[in-house]
Parts: C-alpha cells; structure tokens; sequence
C-alpha cells in the first residue's frame, strides 16, 4: 500500500480461533536515498515445531546495507530454528546468527534486530 511519500509497505492480519495479530511495515524516507528499501521485517507464526499452540510473533529491524536481506532471511529461519532449538530463545539465536554470517550477502556491516515473543495455548 503507498503511503504518503509514494513508498510502499507490506500488511498482514492473521488470525485463529480467538486470537488475534496484525502487522504494518512502511519504508522510512530517506532525503539522500530517495529509493530506499524498507529493510523491516515481521514474522506471525500460529504453529511453531508441530506445536498448534505456541504462537510466535516477531518484528526484525534491519540496518545496514543490506539490512533488508538480514531482516527477511532471519524472518524465514527463525521458526525452524526456535523448533529444532527446542525452543530454546539462546540457541536458536544463536543459530540464526551463524547461518546469516554463512550467507551470500556481505553482513559484516548490515544487521537486524529481532524483538520476538510467544504464546502457548
């Protein structure tokens, strides 16, 4: 969707049974990089590891160069990783952290920051 300053954003409503999430991401405006990329990412997952009720949500905020990749490759591992972590927060980071430095983007002064949290039941 356009926001004001011509930029577009991704939306998402997720629900299930009485639960409710919704997600917005806009690009921020950027005078000397007209064509910025939004480099935000979020995650909605409503069964995590085989489990129908643990429900993770998560917004990433990339930074960098090529924060955007950072941000959107961690959203697509991050569920995997918290399951084979046994969801386990520490060393499901952890995993994440070592397969964005083994990718084929440059990460070395590109980041995100992950703010994640679940709910059982």
């Amino acid at each position: 969707m356009p926001n004001p300053h011509g930029h577009t954003g991704e939306m998402t409503i997720s629900s299930q049974r009485a639960s409710m999430a919704g997600g917005c991401t806009i690009a921020g405006v950027k005078p000397s990089h007209p064509n910025w990329t939004n480099q935000d990412s979020y995650l909605m997952a409503e069964s995590v590891g085989g489990l129908k009720d643990m429900h993770v949500y998560g917004v990433l905020d990339g930074h960098g160069e090529v924060g955007h990749l950072v941000s959107g490759h961690c959203k697509e591992i991050m569920c995997k990783s918290l399951a084979d972590a046994n969801m386990n927060l520490h060393r499901a980071f952890r995993a994440v952290q070592s397969d964005v430095s083994n990718r084929n983007f440059d990460a070395k002064c590109s980041g995100a920051t992950c703010v994640l949290c679940g709910t059982k039941g």
